[in-house]
């Protein structure tokens, strides 16, 4: 693409006259001389001459905008490849990745009987205060370890099934977490019913 630009231009730039006025050298052998090697010669010396004192630059400023940008970019490519290799070299980049990598979740799915999905979603202030008992339970349950805005909560029919997501602290062994939330002796599920039977409104969608 850079090729074709410059081609372009310096087609252009010879239309207009702009480079016949910069090689006014060569233009004069070619009036003067049928020597084809000669005017070659002459030519690319008058060339070379404008490239140098800059006369061929200011002519075609786009062109050596767009060389200069390319250059640019180049050099940007080489200087984030540098940082890339240094910032993995002393740990930084595995830090980094750490830190910004999606974090660790444990999934847990629990049903709520004698509560109808569909009445309970028409209702949204009672849904979201149905969704924020289970949060509560879930956190309550985990000794306040994992804060609510840590636990996202979706529900689907069959009664109501709650499907939880928890993301734990980091370094949080989250099979312990599934185990505690998942073990038939887990109180969370006494603990949901409860917060559960203690809504208003809940016994209209009963």
């Amino acid at each position: 693409a850079l090729r074709q630009q410059a081609k372009a231009m310096l087609a252009s730039a010879s239309a207009d006259g702009r480079l016949a006025d910069i090689l006014g050298e060569s233009r004069e052998v070619l009036e003067a001389d049928a020597d084809a090697d000669a005017i070659r010669e002459e030519a690319r010396a008058a060339l070379v001459n404008a490239s140098g004192d800059g006369r061929l630059l200011s002519a075609l400023s786009g062109g050596a905008e767009i060389v200069f940008a390319e250059e640019g970019v180049t050099t940007l490519r080489e200087e984030a490849r540098a940082s890339i290799i240094s910032a993995h070299d002393d740990g930084r980049l595995a830090a980094l990745l750490a830190k910004n990598s999606a974090p660790e979740v444990v999934s847990v799915a629990m049903t709520v009987k004698n509560v109808d999905y569909s009445s309970l979603m028409k209702n949204e202030s009672l849904a979201a205060s149905f969704t924020a008992s289970v949060k509560k339970s879930i956190a309550t349950e985990l000794g306040n370890t994992v804060s609510e805005a840590d636990i996202d909560i979706s529900l689907r029919a069959g009664s109501v099934v709650v499907d939880a997501k928890v993301r734990p602290p980091p370094g949080t062994d989250l099979q312990e977490v599934h185990a505690k939330l998942s073990a038939p002796d887990s109180s969370l599920s006494t603990a949901v019913c409860a917060e559960i039977s203690a809504l208003d409104g809940i016994a209209e969608v009963a």
